[in-house]
């Protein structure tokens, strides 16, 4: 079982009454502290793999007495192959409980110290909790070689632990002098891996990784390559006002472009790369130039969900009346119309509330539309101001509504629009 399924089947063992089998597991997890205590004060009859579950569970009873008898079984358990395995697929899963973190950090504080034998069946354990607190003791103490952390890098899955173990690898490679290894780096999926390659290279004078870092898909990743190339007197602007018109070059030019720019972006909104035509959007508002409102409403209406969220962001920041959102609701895709409902919710509290009441019923905006009316009654509608026409126009809406908001909600809902 799972852990999971451990701490569910705790709780249903506790709802028995003590109507259960009368084995060591089962007594482990009985509803009377004293039968626990009892249970766990057998370490003999608690050293199966199952066992060793129950044990972790009592490890963080409620109990003290009860505690303190399994923590003492454990002592000896975590530093065995087999313990720090069985403990710790539990213990972590328990670690947000009041007494959890004791199991936890005894754990990690025995794989900071743990032999070679325990501290490989951690590494190679099946719970992605424990093999990553044990890679984390593992690099903390340079007991891992460098040809160990690649191997982790290429095959292991958890993407927390390809992380850790990639950076430790490029400074462990650097420090040796060993650059070839982090070059070997610099095509790594995790973008902070491919930032930390360009920053190590070119602070070893090798600037080849970081100009073609600057078309990287990352923003972490090309921001390193900039800073790394205007430290060595390059302009990598140039390299973005020269190249081709990509996704990454686009979104490098708004970055560290000019004004003057300007010109070079605007046939991307055009680019047939939804890509494309999003990183244009961003990118001319971050040089502070203003796609007239008619342009930017339109994209809204874009197949590409990333263009309608930079057309919508850009949106914010300009004046235009609501009258096209509105029929975005009506007729819209769904990636649109969200975004149509957020620039609403944006304008005021009327066209806030308004658009809320109006899309309860909806199957796919319902859901957000009522968190988001929850939200306005809890904490901003103290300081919205309704006029008394909005008031008559308002109680039809929550009228029309009631069903979904139920008559207390409804109710609370009238007065605070002034709709009585």
């Amino acid at each position: 079982m799972g852990a999971q399924e451990w701490i569910d089947f705790d709780a249903r063992v506790r709802q028995r009454w003590g109507d259960h089998p009368r084995e060591p597991v089962w007594l482990a997890c009985d509803r009377s502290g004293y039968v626990r205590e009892r249970a766990v004060a057998q370490p003999a009859a608690l050293g199966t793999p199952q066992a060793l579950a129950v044990l972790a569970l009592r490890c963080a009873d409620w109990v003290p007495q009860v505690r303190d008898t399994a923590r003492r079984a454990c002592e000896s358990l975590v530093d065995t192959p087999h313990g720090i395995v069985g403990l710790g697929r539990i213990a972590f899963a328990l670690r947000r409980r009041t007494e959890g973190r004791w199991l936890v950090d005894r754990i990690v504080t025995a794989l900071r110290e743990a032999s070679p034998d325990v501290l490989d069946a951690a590494l190679k354990a099946d719970d992605v909790l424990v093999k990553r607190a044990a890679y984390a003791a593992a690099i903390d103490a340079d007991r891992l070689s460098l040809n160990l952390l690649r191997a982790a890098v290429r095959f292991e899955k958890d993407h927390v632990i390809r992380t850790h173990c990639a950076v430790k690898a490029i400074w462990t490679a650097r420090a040796t002098g060993q650059l070839g290894i982090v070059r070997e780096l610099a095509s790594n999926r995790i973008a902070a891996v491919r930032a930390d390659v360009v920053h190590l290279l070119a602070r070893a004078g090798d600037l080849g990784v970081a100009r073609s870092a600057l078309d990287d898909r990352s923003p972490l990743v090309r921001s390193t390559a900039q800073v790394a190339l205007r430290r060595a007197g390059e302009e990598p602007a140039e390299h973005y006002r020269s190249a081709p018109l990509t996704p990454a070059t686009i979104a490098g030019l708004g970055e560290i472009g000019a004004a003057a720019d300007v010109p070079l972006i605007l046939p991307a909104l055009e680019h047939p790369l939804a890509g494309a035509r999003a990183a244009a959007v961003r990118a001319l508002r971050l040089l502070g130039f203003s796609v007239p409102v008619e342009r930017l409403l339109g994209m809204l209406t874009d197949p590409s969900a990333a263009v309608v969220k930079q057309a919508a962001r850009s949106l914010l920041d300009v004046p235009f009346t609501e009258q096209a959102l509105w029929k975005l609701l009506d007729a819209g895709v769904p990636h649109a119309r969200r975004a149509a409902h957020r620039l609403l919710r944006e304008r005021g509290p009327r066209s806030r509330v308004r658009a809320d009441l109006v899309l309860l019923h909806d199957p796919e905006l319902g859901a957000g539309a009522l968190a988001n009316l929850r939200n306005w009654m809890v904490h901003d509608s103290r300081t919205a101001y309704m006029s008394a026409r909005d008031g008559i126009e308002f109680a039809s809406l929550v009228a029309g509504a009631r069903s979904v908001l139920g008559d207390q909600t409804a109710d609370e809902l009238r007065f605070l629009l002034g709709s009585t």
